[in-house]
């Protein structure tokens, strides 16, 4: 019996690493230019998917680091991402970004400490 659990975590750990290898593949070429996110964010395929695009967390952010992806972003397009060639997030300790976002698409409660609104 104890090889039949060894087997199955052997089989697991496979297909785990595979399904990882497909995911970042598909990741890749779903969106080629990787975009700094805000604070909390999703996994950019899950990020991609539960941003509305609704631009909440823009004008919450306190030293506007938060800008929109542009029209060219393609699949990205429309959703918040960082700067920071122009203006460096601070991260802030309530997360204002997270705490507006419909979605949690961005979420509050990664961080430590903070509780999930």
């Amino acid at each position: 019996m104890e090889f039949r659990g060894d087997r199955r975590d052997a089989l697991k750990s496979v297909f785990e690493q595979w399904v990882q290898r497909v995911m970042e593949a598909t990741e890749q070429r779903m969106v080629p230019q990787r975009y700094l996110r805000p604070p909390g964010a999703l996994p950019e395929l899950g990020f991609l998917a539960a941003c509305t695009r609704c631009g909440d967390c823009i004008p919450v952010c306190p030293v506007r680091a938060i800008v929109r992806a542009p029209t060219e972003a393609g699949l990205a397009a429309g959703t918040p991402y960082l700067n920071v060639q122009v203006q460096a997030c601070i991260a802030c300790p309530d997360m204002p970004c997270a705490r507006v976002c419909p979605t949690e698409a961005l979420s509050a409660g990664v961080r430590e400490g903070l509780p999930r609104r």
